[in-house]
């Protein structure tokens, strides 16, 4: 159990869509018992069944594929001190000390030119 638990900590892609594809199972069995109870035609249930796997199942290999290392993750976002995304945009970090939880230098941190192009150029429309 602890394995598991490990394992979905560390992987949230999997976690969501094993959720997604346990719930809607669950949803489309009940609402199929029910209609099938009813004596109605289950065609409805299986168009949403199968347009529902051709949503999911390809997300849920992908993120399992992942979780269990069978190809790379990629890294999505710039961390400190760790690999950044393939960007043009590089960050110095020698500049972005951090103490007590904010920047040492805010001033370099923010760039205060580009925020205020942006709020007067908003601002003329």
């Amino acid at each position: 159990m602890s394995v598991t638990l490990q394992f979905f900590r560390a992987n949230t892609g999997a976690v969501i869509l094993a959720s997604l594809l346990g719930m809607g199972t669950l949803v489309m069995v009940l609402v199929g018992a029910l209609m099938l109870r009813a004596g109605v035609s289950l065609k409805p249930t299986v168009f949403f069944a199968g347009f529902f796997a051709i949503i999911v199942l390809p997300q849920a290999a992908l993120h399992f594929s992942q979780a269990l290392g069978w190809i790379p993750k990629n890294e999505l976002v710039w961390t400190p001190g760790g690999k950044t995304a393939a960007s043009p945009y590089r960050a110095r970090e020698d500049l972005l000390n951090i103490r007590g939880g904010r920047f040492a230098q805010p001033a370099v941190a923010i760039v205060v030119d580009r925020l205020t192009d942006t709020h007067f150029t908003l601002h003329q429309l």
